[in-house]
């Protein structure tokens, strides 16, 4: 019995962490006006879900998503604007090429989703590496791509994760908007942690 109140305890903190966090990133969006809010949100988000998988869990959450997001905003503000744009432009693409019905345009349709999971993946990957290592924006980028290209199973399975939660966000809208984000972000933290050790990225861990 003390084990199953002990049990059903652990489940509601994890759920209010989880809620709160997620809420935090959904004001900070908005308070960038989304565009410019997303990725210093986002950064805060897995700044604190970094500190879980690394076992801490008595942390000031509020704290942690607040300067993070403070001091990051200026830095990766504008970097919401290309991530949507390039993300827009390349789905865009796949639906004009992929409706022409021709060899050739099918063809360029299927670089084009190459050319977006590549995308989608390094994105993916920017944020866990960001708030764990300290390198320029540009190198982010890059070794975001590497760790995705040589782990394409991890890749694919992050990528089918996203289809899934997306999927779920369109039957249970109210569910996803306080816990989706905060759940995807853990479960990729943790993922994606788990290859950090195994590639040498020198003495830049923050």
């Amino acid at each position: 019995m003390n084990k199953l109140i002990r049990g059903i305890k652990s489940i509601c903190m994890w759920v209010g962490r989880l809620v709160f966090v997620n809420v935090l990133w959904t004001v900070g969006s908005l308070i960038g006006l989304l565009v410019l809010g997303l990725v210093p949100a986002t950064i805060g988000l897995f700044a604190v879900v970094r500190k879980w998988v690394l076992g801490e869990r008595n942390i000031s959450i509020l704290n942690i998503f607040w300067r993070e997001y403070r001091t990051n905003f200026r830095k990766t503000s504008l970097l919401g604007i290309p991530m949507i744009f390039i993300g827009y432009i390349l789905l865009a693409e796949i639906n004009i090429f992929w409706h022409q019905g021709t060899p050739l345009y099918y063809a360029l349709s299927f670089l084009v989703i190459t050319t977006f999971i590549v995308y989608a993946f390094t994105v993916i990957y920017f944020f866990p590496l960001y708030v764990h290592y300290d390198f320029t924006l540009l190198q982010y980028f890059k070794i975001a791509a590497i760790i995705g290209t040589i782990n394409p199973l991890r890749t694919i399975g992050l990528l089918l994760l996203i289809v899934f939660f997306y999927i779920v966000f369109l039957f249970t809208p109210l569910t996803f908007t306080f816990l989706g984000t905060s759940i995807l972000a853990l479960i990729i933290m943790h993922l994606v942690y788990q290859k950090f050790p195994k590639i040498n990225y020198g003495e830049a861990v923050k």
